[in-house]
């Protein structure tokens, strides 16, 4: 997902797609089975990153008294 991600961030930045479509892949829902999901993947012509490079570096999380 992450590569997908990056992918399609850096085809905005080239202008091969622009920034209304990636905002409009963003805002999508997330459910899978969702009526009113407008894009899949094969609607998304960027290609992944690859995976060389991409690195988790940190991870941020909000206290939660619950956890």
């Amino acid at each position: 997902m992450v590569r997908n991600m990056v992918g399609t961030v850096l085809a905005v930045c080239t202008g091969k797609i622009d920034e209304e479509t990636f905002m409009s892949f963003v805002h999508q829902p997330l459910d899978e089975d969702a009526s009113d999901r407008v894009y899949a993947r094969d609607d998304n012509p960027s290609k992944p990153a690859p995976p060389e490079g991409l690195t988790l570096e940190c991870v941020f999380f909000e206290e939660d008294d619950d956890f």
